[in-house]
């Protein structure tokens, strides 16, 4: 059983509940081993199995519970970063605050996100060149003001045809998309971090930025995903009964 799984208990479709098939499972687990199995996983690791199930919009106070979690953890961690550790307390609280929740919500990000259409900026048309009096349907969102997260060039999939390995090979061949990385989706912009920093909390510009304080945020989204295969490992030893 995977965190994956966990989440079929939360949204129940029958009274029987299981994370296997009903004819090929014998060990099947019940409801009540289900959530004893999650209840062990969340003590133990808390922090990971909070931040999967905001990821996974079980709820907004998960996603509160997750970013709060995620705070107190980088406050644990600031003391290993010397420039963090040189801002004075209110600074450095509204610091980690924001880092906490912008590291949340690159977590967060999958092909499937939602973000607002870059071309029309949410508003779904366009002006037109023509008549001031008219506008133009957004070709990019089809007039939703929004797009999906995933990468233009890959589709996300995370790789795209190699076409001189292809040809050489008289056969598909596939290379990771440098376009994204092989992620297969867009990242949250990191300057939008550093432009709320600079606005709510203290002066800060792009080059002390990345070189003082980005690498304690690539840190945070780090941790949530270390957390997050933790999470997974409790879940996995606990439901094998070890």
């Amino acid at each position: 059983m995977n965190l994956e799984s966990i989440l079929k208990f939360h949204f129940p479709k029958s009274p029987r509940l299981s994370d296997e098939s009903r004819g090929t499972s014998p060990d099947a687990l019940n409801t009540t081993d289900a959530l004893t199995a999650a209840g062990m996983a969340q003590s133990r690791v808390e922090l990971g199995y909070g931040a999967f199930l905001g990821k996974m919009e079980l709820s907004q106070a998960e996603k509160h519970r997750a970013v709060v979690l995620l705070t107190e953890r980088l406050r644990a961690m600031a003391k290993d970063y010397e420039y963090v550790m040189e801002l004075n307390e209110d600074q450095r609280n509204g610091l980690i605050i924001l880092v906490a929740v912008f590291a949340f919500r690159d977590y967060c990000q999958s092909a499937a996100t939602e973000k607002v259409c870059p071309k029309c900026g949410g508003h779904g048309h366009l002006p037109n060149p023509y008549c001031k009096y008219t506008s133009t349907i957004c070709s990019r969102c089809n007039g939703k003001g929004y797009v999906k997260n995933h990468c233009q060039r890959c589709k996300g999939r995370g790789e795209v045809p190699d076409k001189a390995a292809s040809e050489a090979a008289e056969m598909p061949v596939f290379k990771t998309c440098q376009h994204c990385g092989g992620r297969g989706y867009s990242r949250f912009p990191v300057d939008l971090v550093r432009q709320a920093v600079n606005q709510l909390v203290f002066p800060v510009s792009r080059s002390t930025w990345w070189k003082k304080y980005r690498v304690f945020y690539e840190d945070a989204i780090a941790e949530l995903f270390k957390e997050e295969a933790r999470a997974e490992s409790e879940i996995k030893r606990v439901t094998r009964g070890e």
